[in-house]
């Protein structure tokens, strides 16, 4: 089938189902099958939870070794892949993959319902829970729920108020990195997100999303008191005091 050679007869039938795609071993708690016995073994952490792999470095453990093995250069810092477009350099593999579907615009994953397509598998099944209206993570101080785990985690810092990433510029602190990132460009002067219908560049994707609706002439924003539409949620705000100034509505003292 191939030119593969090897020192042991064991090794030799198990390359082979690569080839014939068997699958002989099978999980008793969920039916999965494994080409290799090893595969199965890691696979029933997953039922059992156990995590045999410590960091000796924090308190970390894994269920599996090559999850150590990325969490190691945490510590020390290694990212061994390395884009051969941009030459960024990653810690894993899994985020290099992740990364370079950004040069190649590759979007392998799609929306059965609404035929969207996304780059990472990941982002596909947060977009299907705008179809289902799932909210799987669950704040366990207030009733807030959100589509994603990231969201709660941030979420969660409003009512801690810590903020654990500071400017080493200017000295401001920010709950999220997020924030931090885009803080950053001030001092900068980044703008990494491109129009491609002009060539205005922008510090941040919601300024580049706003200024968008300008190229597809495309008004979101609709009064509900008359027929104005808008192309910023900023300006209906404006144009709705034009309804209650009769009243003597003033919003800001």
């Amino acid at each position: 089938m191939c030119e593969a050679t090897f020192s042991q007869k064991s090794n030799l039938t198990s390359h082979l189902r690569t080839h014939t795609g068997e699958k002989p071993f099978h999980c008793i708690v969920c039916k999965t099958t494994f080409t290799w016995k090893h595969g199965l073994k890691s696979h029933l952490r997953t039922h059992t939870g156990e995590k045999p792999f410590h960091c000796n470095m924090c308190e970390a453990t894994f269920a599996h070794n090559f999850s150590l093995t990325t969490h190691l250069r945490t510590h020390t810092g290694e990212k061994p892949f390395q884009c051969s477009m941009c030459k960024e350099n990653f810690a894993d593999k899994v985020h290099l993959t992740r990364h370079v579907r950004n040069h190649t615009r590759e979007k392998a994953f799609y929306c059965s319902v609404c035929e969207a397509t996304f780059a990472q598998k990941g982002h596909l099944i947060w977009h299907l829970r705008t179809h289902t209206g799932q909210k799987p993570f669950h704040c366990n101080v207030c009733e807030a729920t959100f589509v994603r785990k990231g969201h709660l985690v941030s979420h969660l810092k409003t009512h801690t108020g810590v903020k654990p990433f500071f400017c080493n510029i200017c000295g401001a602190y920010f709950s999220w990195k997020a924030g931090l990132i885009r803080h950053q460009r001030i001092h900068t002067g980044e703008k990494p997100f491109h129009c491609n219908r002009c060539e205005a560049t922008f510090a941040d994707k919601s300024n580049l999303q706003r200024h968008l609706r300008i190229h597809t002439v495309g008004k979101p924003f609709s009064c509900t008191m008359c027929k104005a539409s808008f192309v910023q949620k900023c300006n209906l705000t404006k144009h709705l005091r034009t309804h209650t100034a009769c009243t003597g509505e003033k919003p800001f003292s």
